[in-house]
């Protein structure tokens, strides 16, 4: 088995990825567009020349992070919409609003260490929203990604946190077993990652191809639900969320 090699690094940055690479014409969507790696991905993207589809819960926030990326970027094209991730209907109205070839779509939004909630169809909070959301939007865009002219890429953003529990097939939902923020975390990254590995295994030969990413430790929003314990190196490392070499 080959082994994948990079020339980009820890400290490479997104708009370093993207340098040389021409996306004009290209239609990219990205979730969780209003804070953290989101903005920055769909900066990368729209520097590439792709227009970029930003479908937000808030758009509010979402409109704010559109003006201030066409600020930097004078001539760039953002098409914002609103979904929610939590809500079957939602994503399934917004992915109605695309009628066209979509080239790359990143699954990028996710909630982190929730307490115990349940999306509006009764879903695991989580796992509901960080995987079956992205599930339902993905396959509301088969068609979409189909018709893209050279393929299309479809990007999961995963955790090393997945390592903490697979998919529960038995009781995913929690409605058995007692509920762990980790876990229940655990369980949506690595649902995440199969969704990933079942597009190409079912796709590839239409052109759509999917990895599964996981983009390191960054302190963004995401942590937010995190104890103060929770922050330190010891605990991290004890749920084997990061590790050193």
């Amino acid at each position: 088995m080959d082994l994948i090699t990079s020339q980009f690094g820890y400290r490479s940055s997104s708009l370093d990825v993207a340098e040389g690479i021409d996306l004009r014409g290209r239609h990219a969507l990205v979730t969780g567009a209003t804070s953290g790696l989101g903005v920055e991905t769909a900066r990368a993207l729209a520097t590439a020349g792709a227009t970029v589809h930003l479908p937000v819960r808030d758009t509010v926030r979402g409109h704010a992070v559109v003006d201030e990326l066409t600020r930097d970027l004078p001539g760039a094209n953002f098409v914002l919409g609103a979904m929610d991730l939590g809500s079957v209907a939602s994503v399934r109205t917004y992915a109605a609003t695309l009628t066209g070839p979509l080239d790359i779509l990143v699954a990028n939004a996710g909630i982190m260490a929730t307490p115990a909630g349940r999306t509006v169809d009764g879903f695991e909070l989580q796992l509901g929203t960080n995987a079956i959301g992205h599930y339902v939007l993905v396959t509301s865009l088969l068609e979409n990604l189909r018709r893209a002219s050279d393929g299309s890429r479809v990007v999961m953003l995963s955790s090393i946190a997945h390592r903490i529990a697979g998919v529960d097939f038995d009781d995913p939902h929690f409605t058995t077993r007692p509920y762990d923020p980790w876990v229940s975390y655990g369980q949506s990254k690595s649902a995440c990652s199969l969704l990933g590995v079942a597009l190409t295994a079912h796709f590839a030969d239409d052109g759509l191809f999917a990895n599964a990413v996981h983009p390191g430790g960054i302190m963004t929003g995401l942590q937010k639900h995190m104890t103060r314990s929770e922050e330190h190196t010891s605990e991290l490392q004890s749920r084997g969320l990061i590790s050193y070499a």
